[in-house]
């Protein structure tokens, strides 16, 4: 596709899929970097690292999706790599040629666990009802399908705005978002390794529990319009100083 197609279709239906943009070199060195981060996961700040998973009943404290926010920040060196340079350059072609950065997570959901990441729509995690003009990448480490999480989506699903949404508690203590949309026209995205999807914030999607015995990876960058700086946008700052009415 060229990038008034991209453009379009993510318009469109809220989200792409690209298959063969990386080589696996490029996934190696990511995921590479990405499990020494893991391995020392009990020893990463709890604002950086927890278990996104929801708490369960019980006191046993197994690891189930492990989250480490702001990879970027731990690890420089990913800003590097193929994989981020070819993700900011896509959004871009999205966005505009001043869309940068506005956050990072990586994902790992352990072998043979129960957990999913529930129906959302990552702009309830903003906290304004002003949406930002956001791109989302998830990048897949592996081959991912309906067995060990691959991404699903509702198409369209970005139209409606903002659904309600059950606050969570994960088993770090932190919150989790689910939602319950009607999955008539939910699609799941089974992918190789080297390609990835896109999404805007208010596309509901969900990954399903990892029951396979490999550790199921994902990198998810976000890029936007003024890169950090994207919360100055004027429509935001009216709504931030009560100027702009929400809705």
């Amino acid at each position: 596709m060229n990038e008034t197609e991209l453009r379009e279709n993510l318009d469109q239906d809220g989200f792409l899929v690209l298959r063969d943009v990386f080589g696996p070199g490029d996934i190696e060195e990511v995921g590479s970097r990405l499990d020494r981060l893991f391995a020392a996961f009990d020893q990463l700040p709890a604002s950086r690292a927890q278990d996104i998973a929801e708490a369960g009943e019980g006191t046993a404290k197994v690891l189930k999706s492990a989250e480490i926010n702001r990879v970027l920040r731990v690890d420089h060196a990913l800003g590097s790599s193929r994989v981020y340079q070819e993700c900011r350059r896509i959004a871009r072609a999205l966005r505009g040629p001043f869309a940068g950065y506005t956050f990072d997570h990586a994902i790992a959901k352990q072998p043979k666990a129960d957990a999913v990441t529930p129906w959302h729509q990552d702009h309830v995690y903003t906290g304004h009802h002003t949406p930002m003009r956001t791109v989302h990448f998830w990048v897949p480490l592996q081959d991912v399908d309906e067995e060990n999480g691959c991404m699903h989506f509702i198409p369209r699903s970005h139209r409606a705005g903002l659904a309600h949404h059950e606050p969570l508690k994960n088993a770090s203590g932190g919150i989790t978002y689910s939602a319950s949309p009607d999955l008539s026209t939910a699609v799941a995205v089974p992918l190789a390794a080297g390609g990835l999807t896109i999404h805007t914030p208010l596309t509901m999607h969900f990954t399903g529990p990892n029951r396979t015995t490999g550790v199921r990876k994902a990198w998810i960058l976000h890029f936007g319009p003024m890169g950090w700086l994207a919360k100055l946008q004027p429509a935001m700052l009216l709504e931030k100083f009560g100027l702009r009415t929400p809705g």
